[in-house]
């Protein structure tokens, strides 16, 4: 059975050397087989030319389950072929069968780094250096590259807001289909748009807290202010003088404040101790 024995054998001995702990490196592919199984056979080389195309990427390796009994009955093997797909030291998934490559590619598409993701990683170095210029350049790279990974434009688009370029951030997130476009992630990168909005023809925090010390009747100015407060981070500064606004007056820019916290509210995810403790607040002043 040359198909099989052209990709090296592991048993109860190497298993531990060859699988565990060299999956901590990169994924290890495992195929449970047996020599009387004919899926195995024709499934075998399949393997190996996914073993081929990803080499550097994926480890392959073969367990005899007819002399690794033990082995099979450990993972909890019970048809023939199993493949099972092993990361950091433990197996994360598995298939049973004969299926054909492209749903193989498939499968180890869920865990195998593409090469945007590496791209990705690098922007996100560059971004920890202070370097925003190149992390921008490297995902723009990743987005021509892959653009149906949707984990690039998350990231893309922040980064376009904090260098001011909304336009593009918008047509970005435009460009992505319907369903990514709910996810949490991305309703919180929308909702934090909209305070850049709130600022854009607006004076500079300083100018903006002086005019509210000023005067602090001037309820525009307080929204305005904390929507700088908002994209600085400052949430629950933010938070606190939206609530004043909307304690003070609910019909000030058709209900702005409570539409504001509520936007805030998803930024910072609505699960979060900080934002149940002002949803019982607001809660308390609508009622």
């Amino acid at each position: 059975m040359a198909n099989v024995k052209a990709i090296s054998e592991v048993t109860g001995n190497t298993f531990a050397r060859e699988v565990l702990e060299a999956s901590t490196q990169l994924p290890v592919l495992v195929d449970f087989w047996a020599d009387w199984c004919q899926p195995c056979k024709q499934l075998a080389p399949l393997l190996e030319i996914i073993a081929k195309e990803q080499a550097g990427k994926l480890k392959l390796v073969k367990v005899n389950t007819d002399q690794e009994r033990q082995l099979a009955t450990q993972f909890g093997i019970r048809s023939l072929p199993t493949v099972a797909l092993f990361k950091g030291g433990k197996m994360v998934d598995q298939f049973s069968g004969l299926i054909p490559k492209t749903a193989i590619d498939e499968f180890l598409a869920r865990h195998l780094l593409r090469e945007s993701d590496v791209l990705l990683q690098q922007a996100q170095a560059a971004l920890a250096a202070g370097d925003q210029a190149t992390a921008i350049s490297i995902l723009k790279t990743a987005l021509a590259k892959e653009p149906e990974n949707y984990n690039i434009h998350p990231y893309l688009a922040s980064l376009l807001m904090a260098t001011h370029e909304y336009q593009q951030a918008e047509e970005l997130l435009n460009s992505l289909p319907a369903n990514v476009q709910m996810s949490d992630e991305i309703v919180g990168i929308r909702a934090s748009m909209k305070f850049l909005d709130i600022v854009h023809d607006a004076p500079d925090a300083v100018a903006i807290q002086q005019m509210v010390d000023q005067d602090k009747n001037n309820l525009q100015a307080l929204y305005q202010l904390s929507a700088h407060q908002v994209i600085a981070g400052e949430y629950e500064t933010a938070m606190e003088q939206l609530l004043d606004i909307v304690r003070r007056d609910r019909k000030f820019g058709d209900d702005a404040g409570r539409k504001a916290l509520l936007d805030v509210f998803t930024i910072l995810g609505n699960s979060s101790e900080l934002v149940k403790r002002y949803r019982t607040r607001l809660a308390g002043l609508l009622n």
